[in-house]
């Protein structure tokens, strides 16, 4: 009796975890297509993805997230241009915070990283070699990511 108790408890703690599934939110630019495959937009904003429990790429039931108090897509720094020769600009509208950033390679090796105050910043990557990288924002208690390429 013991192990047909154990075993529901198990089963019902996998089900209730799978119900309680968590949502995560990606904001930046996203681009739009048409069949035959070229851009007709694109737009800044954030998505929620419904993980399911599990995330593996970018799940298909995406729902756009309108301006909201905490999600205002005036408030998310944008980093351009990508792909970047070298020197990129981080923008975020009316910030007086601190920003910390951080570049990483590929494989997951923190390559510069540093910080700054104020609604700009010009930085200067043309040391790195041309490829691949994540450049991760920290502003206001949010961690921001962006895949960067930098090329010639």
């Amino acid at each position: 009796m013991s192990k047909a108790l154990f075993f529901s408890l198990l089963l019902l703690g996998t089900f209730t975890k799978v119900l309680n599934a968590q949502t995560i939110t990606y904001c930046g630019i996203w681009f739009d297509y048409d069949a035959a495959g070229n851009r007709i937009s694109r737009y800044p904003g954030c998505k929620t993805f419904d993980t399911g429990g599990i995330v593996i790429g970018n799940p298909p039931n995406a729902k756009m997230i309108k301006n909201s108090a905490s999600n205002n897509i005036d408030e998310i720094p944008v980093v351009s241009p990508n792909p970047t020769g070298g020197r990129y600009k981080i923008s975020i509208a009316g910030n007086d915070a601190l920003v910390n950033y951080e570049w990483y390679s590929l494989d997951g090796q923190v390559i510069d990283k540093g910080s700054f105050q104020g609604n700009t910043y010009n930085g200067d990557v043309s040391r790195f070699p041309p490829g691949n990288y994540f450049l991760k924002l920290f502003w206001e208690g949010k961690s921001y990511r962006y895949k960067m390429t930098k090329d010639k």
